[in-house]
């Protein structure tokens, strides 16, 4: 009589072996997975607060383009812009406003530099004023020149310049 052997089942090694090889795969795609998650939440982010200084940054410049007539108030402790629109924007030391948009954790600091047409230069470095200003603490539109934000966030730098149409009442002789 033959005794017949028969292998219905995995050897003890086979199975550790599998159970091995299980785990590094699992830890692999875990180890992908968490890596992936990480880079795509700080994409994101970044992304975020890329969008939110530009978009503070185009609307001071739109609001600047859009209206006719502004005046910057100066104190020790803010500075306002406020336009011909009702539009006001608000720089504290910590913060900046306009309409009731508030960039503040986003930034790291920022400057304000408004250029007058003596050739004096106001700045304002997150609510610090540095340089002239005048009595009385207002800044009509014809007295400026010019006026310039930068907005530093992680060392990136966002500036926007924006120039005071000048009107000469040349233009208007040759009529």
């Amino acid at each position: 009589m033959k005794h017949v052997k028969k292998n219905n089942g995995f050897t003890l090694i086979e199975i550790l072996v599998g159970i091995n090889l299980s785990f590094i795969v699992i830890t692999a795609g875990t180890a992908l997975f968490l890596f992936t998650n990480k880079f795509i939440i700080g994409s994101l982010n970044r992304m975020q607060e890329k969008y939110s200084i530009s978009s503070m940054i185009n609307g001071f410049e739109e609001t600047l383009k859009k209206s006719e007539t502004f005046t910057v108030s100066i104190s020790s402790y803010k500075t306002i812009i406020t336009f011909d629109n009702n539009s006001v924007m608000e720089f504290s030391y910590d913060k900046i406003t306009l309409k009731n948009y508030e960039l503040s954790h986003e930034m790291d600091s920022y400057i304000i530099s408004i250029n007058m047409k003596t050739g004096e230069e106001v700045t304002i470095e997150n609510g610090t004023i540095k340089g002239f200003y005048k009595k009385g603490n207002i800044i009509s539109e014809d007295e400026i020149k010019s006026i310039s934000l930068n907005i530093t966030k992680a060392k990136n730098s966002y500036e926007m310049k924006y120039n005071i149409p000048q009107v000469s009442i040349n233009q208007f002789r040759n009529i």
